[in-house]
């Protein structure tokens, strides 16, 4: 056990709380020196008095022993996983952009007949490759051009925030690749097309809807 980190921990969650020392001493039924030696790491809560601070702070006794809020760790560790693997599919996914250039230009080279409506999916291909290589956790869905946009494949939540900041609009019905949005008295219609399997391309028209 360490006095100061427990002192460290108990002060702050008392703090959270908004009480005083002398709160929560009178809750525990010491002095509000007792609480302040704790705080400062001078000494530790009594056994016979560690399971009544635990539920005043709303922590467990394993966390007044180990000095800090184990489940808060825990989680912390989990969060701190998911970004690695975000960040590592990030890495993944620009590597693979990099290939399918790579095989792109090999095919106009080579293979240009066969597979060139394939590359050229959508027609001239280096803006979508640029605004791929934009494609971040802060920047999930990003502008290809005017009224066309692109996201990996399956991040719909970042176009569903992004028409209801800019037209205060919210899903209304979904009809296999198209989305209707209405604001309560317009309506916008979006389309989605896959494109080169891992990405979605969005059509969102640049109107202004009608309100009330």
């Amino acid at each position: 056990m360490d006095n100061r980190k427990t002192g460290q921990l108990i002060a702050e969650l008392r703090k959270e709380k908004n009480m005083t020392q002398q709160d929560l001493a009178d809750k525990l039924h010491v002095t509000n020196t007792a609480v302040s030696k704790w705080e400062r790491g001078l000494s530790f809560p009594g056994v016979d008095i560690l399971e009544k601070l635990a539920e005043e702070l709303g922590i467990t006794v394993m966390d007044i022993l180990a000095g800090e809020v184990i489940k808060k760790t825990e989680e912390k560790i989990s969060e701190i996983s998911i970004d690695v693997m975000r960040t590592e599919k990030r890495k993944r996914n620009k590597i693979y952009v990099l290939g399918i250039i790579i095989a792109a230009i090999f095919a106009v080279v080579f293979f240009f007949d066969r597979y060139g409506p394939a590359i050229f999916q959508k027609g001239y291909p280096v803006p979508y490759i640029k605004a791929m290589m934009k494609i971040s956790d802060e920047a999930p869905l990003v502008k290809v051009k005017e009224g066309i946009y692109i996201t990996e494949t399956g991040e719909k939540q970042a176009v569903f925030d992004y028409i209801k900041e800019k037209f205060g609009a919210e899903l209304v019905e979904q009809a296999g690749s198209g989305y209707i949005f209405s604001n309560g008295t317009d309506k916008l219609t979006v389309s989605s097309e896959i494109y080169w399997r891992k990405y979605t391309v969005w059509s969102i028209p640049d109107i202004t809807l009608q309100t009330k």
